[in-house]
């Protein structure tokens, strides 16, 4: 790939990146946590979560959720699946 389409790519990736902070600066105050919900099954836990976006879209974050590893060793990072139910208010 030449070099200016290689540079022009990381232009774009920098304007996009510049917008997301952007918007997380001016509109994260808003962001607020509702409801938690958390089911213990035999084989495992759900958690749900109510987020109340309001300017920022769902493509613009991500929830993690942290705990205390079972023992003293290192704890590991699990990617959990990620279901969003957009209400419009």
């Amino acid at each position: 790939m030449p070099y200016q389409q290689r540079s022009a790519k990381k232009e774009q990736l920098a304007k996009q990146l510049v917008s997301w902070h952007n918007a997380l600066t001016l509109h994260s105050p808003q962001i607020r946590f509702g409801n938690v919900e958390v089911v213990k099954t035999d084989k495992s836990w759900s958690f749900q979560v109510q987020v109340y976006l309001w300017e920022i879209l769902p493509e613009q974050i991500r929830v993690e959720l942290y705990a205390d590893a079972p023992s003293a060793d290192t704890p590991t990072l699990s990617t959990i699946p990620l279901t969003l139910k957009l209400i419009r208010l």
